[in-house]
């Protein structure tokens, strides 16, 4: 796979790369870094063209750094709108418009599956084929596994832990950890009134008392 940037800097580059596609022609792909650690990708291949963003994501509330990655078809309309009908540049594969979003997925464990697919709609009212759907999750994998290789993947994902670090500690604050304080309250609470069942039944087989004559 050749990458070729053309700016100065590689963290905002616009880079040039061709990847293999198993059993098919390789696709031309774009790549462009935005400050948000939003990435693009613009592709071209034979019967299909179009593009989408990768962003890292946090797979859970735990994570310190994210770990997954969020897939939108398409490119956000005005005012970053990021409603699938107001996208442009969405994928058309096989003469068919594709749209929709994956929330989270880890890249790594995606692409170590033995068949890596995703499921996508497509616009209009045709049924979207399993070969279309195919030939772009093969596009898409091609992909992914050309963002897991970028040198600044891991900054980016520090960058976007560093910018939502407050937010997520205050919903961690108020919002679970407040949570799991309430329910271990009471867990403790029903706790010591089991103990102190079990210590009366422990001081009856103990001291038993004897029956009246």
């Amino acid at each position: 796979m050749n990458r070729i940037a053309t700016a100065t800097t590689l963290d905002h580059a616009t880079v040039w790369s061709r990847l293999p596609i198993p059993g098919r022609r390789p696709i031309d792909i774009r790549e462009r870094a935005a400050a948000n650690a939003t990435i693009t990708y613009r592709f071209a291949g034979v019967r299909a063209a179009g593009a989408l963003t990768i962003v890292p994501t946090f797979a859970n509330d735990l994570e310190a750094i994210p770990t997954a990655i969020r897939i939108r078809l398409g490119i956000p309309g005005p005012q970053t709108d990021c409603r699938s009908e107001t996208r442009t540049e969405l994928p058309v594969i096989n003469g068919v418009t594709l749209h929709g979003e994956i929330p989270a997925i880890n890249p790594a464990e995606y692409l170590a599956r033995t068949r890596p697919r995703l499921y996508f709609s497509r616009t209009g009212s045709r049924e979207l084929s399993d070969a279309t759907n195919d030939y772009f999750c093969q596009i898409l994998n091609a992909i992914i596994g050309s963002y897991l290789k970028r040198p600044q993947t891991s900054n980016e994902r520090r960058a976007v832990a560093i910018r939502t670090a407050a937010g997520r500690l205050t919903r961690l604050e108020h919002q679970h950890i407040a949570s799991a304080r309430a329910a271990l309250d009471l867990q403790l609470y029903h706790l010591a009134a089991l103990d102190l069942a079990a210590d009366d039944l422990r001081h009856l087989t103990q001291h038993p008392i004897s029956p009246i004559r």
